[in-house]
């Protein structure tokens, strides 16, 4: 999305549009974001929200968020059964 989204988000939203528009363009957090991307792109996540799962000596993304979809793929990576 172009920034000019956000800046109509922050705005419907009641925000100081100088404020928010001050904060959307500077770099001051630019390496806590650079920080994160990088360790979801080692991570394999794709999407937001995402479930991650550590089981089985595994670690899987996952983006369906029913109990089953997360049951199943515990069970699959830890070779149980339901």
């Amino acid at each position: 999305l172009p920034s000019s989204a956000f800046e109509d988000y922050a705005a419907e939203a009641g925000l100081d549009e100088g404020d928010f528009a001050s904060c959307l363009n500077s770099d001051r957090f630019a390496d806590v974001v650079t920080a994160n991307m990088e360790l979801g792109n080692r991570m394999s996540v794709g999407s937001t929200p995402t479930v991650l799962i550590n089981a089985g000596g595994q670690t899987r993304s996952l983006n369906a968020f029913d109990a089953q979809s997360i049951r199943d793929a515990i069970d699959d990576m830890t070779g149980g059964g339901s």
